[in-house]
């Protein structure tokens, strides 16, 4: 009987110890190979582990690289979500880390089909407030040098093309126009004062853990930066950054950042890094090992 007790416990608590899942997702002009760095020392360091390692899928192309591109953002989280639905391993709940416009993607599947599954959600480098530049060029030919892509940019943005990074763009000499016409960023930010969702601040205030946005120090392809930190420039000009907790979007807690902030479950970190580095071995040490690693692992209810 004492045998059959202590076996029974055995299983019991292996049951309970289950690991988190973890769910990745690779940025913009990429695919799951980006990230697959983060997949192979997540399945060394907790084996056992189950690493869903994402890729925006087709219709376009069977490459990720060319999706990301294409396929209008708020399609993106529907088939993000169609996935994890898809996926009987992650029904009880996971870890989520996004690079990039990744980031965004990730942001948008709590906010429009539940935080209730997602415990940590780390978001390296992503544009939560935008960005004024071309993140597919910035590293090669920043703004200063190229400025004839900004005003590309801005015709994109107005005429609403589904180029992703131009429903992400925001013109802070024009701030009116951005909000009369992006129909993306302004509606996840929930700029609009007219159509505020309550749901998304509900479902990001809901999600079960904490949420870590990576802010990458060298980064020239997310202009600004600190947009990783939902800061971006103050209206009317390019210079000043304005820190999230100096918004109005912060202030009146749009979508629940100044909630998840003053009960301590949101996190701004710097990681020593280039954009394009976050999720490759030269940076292993200052995001996977400080960051990543510390905030996964952890075990299913």
């Amino acid at each position: 009987v004492a045998a059959a007790l202590f076996l029974a416990l055995c299983v019991a608590t292996g049951a309970s110890a289950a690991m988190r899942p973890v769910v990745l997702l690779h940025g913009l002009m990429a695919n799951y190979e980006a990230m697959s760095h983060i997949k192979g020392w997540l399945e060394q360091d907790f084996p056992g582990i189950y690493v869903h390692n994402s890729e925006i899928p087709k219709p376009y192309s069977p490459d990720g690289r060319i999706n990301s591109v294409l396929i209008p953002m708020d399609k993106q989280a529907e088939l993000l979500n169609a996935q994890i639905e898809a996926d009987g391993n992650l029904t009880d709940g996971f870890d989520l880390v996004c690079h990039s416009q990744g980031g965004l993607t990730c942001r948008a599947y709590i906010e429009k089909y539940g935080g209730s599954k997602v415990h940590n959600f780390v978001s390296l480098a992503g544009p939560h407030q935008g960005v004024y530049g071309v993140p597919i060029y910035n590293g090669e030919c920043p703004d200063w040098k190229c400025p004839e892509l900004a005003e590309l940019m801005a015709k994109w943005a107005a005429e609403g093309w589904n180029v992703t990074f131009a429903q992400y763009w925001k013109d802070p000499f024009n701030y009116a126009r951005y909000l009369a016409t992006n129909d993306y960023l302004t509606a996840i930010n929930n700029e609009r004062a007219d159509s505020q969702n309550a749901t998304y601040k509900r479902n990001l205030v809901g999600i079960g853990g904490n949420l870590t946005l990576v802010m990458a120090t060298e980064d020239h392809i997310v202009v600004p930066k600190e947009s990783a930190w939902f800061d971006f420039y103050a209206v009317g000009q390019d210079k000043t950054i304005v820190d999230m907790t100096e918004t109005d979007g912060y202030k009146g807690d749009w979508i629940g950042l100044k909630t998840l902030n003053e009960a301590g479950r949101l996190q701004r970190l710097a990681a020593k890094c280039t954009h394009q580095d976050l999720p490759r071995e030269q940076c292993k040490s200052v995001v996977y090992d400080a960051i990543i690693k510390p905030r996964v692992g952890g075990q299913l209810p």
